[in-house]
């Protein structure tokens, strides 16, 4: 069954070896990512677009929503390979 999880991250600890653990997890999943700045949405489709981006932004907060079957798996996954407890 699908769910739907968020997180923020603030972009100033957000490194380029965070963007990778991400998308390289999301590609593993069977859930859809969207990264959402300002109201602006970005679905994530290829690598160098997620980039871009994410270092656009300057220490600003960052949602990320993950929709999906296993969308509470990539999140708490995402979230413990980035030793990052700041949730929601």
């Amino acid at each position: 069954m699908k769910s739907i999880q968020s997180f923020q991250l603030l972009t100033s600890e957000f490194t380029i070896s965070m963007i990778l653990a991400l998308y390289k997890r999301i590609r593993k999943s069977k859930s859809v990512i969207y990264l959402c700045k300002n109201g602006e949405l970005c679905r994530q489709e290829d690598i160098p677009q997620v980039v871009s981006f994410v270092l656009s932004l300057q220490e600003q907060w960052l949602l990320i929503i993950v929709e999906g079957e296993d969308a509470e798996h990539v999140k708490k996954d995402f979230i413990e390979k980035c030793d990052y407890l700041g949730l929601e």
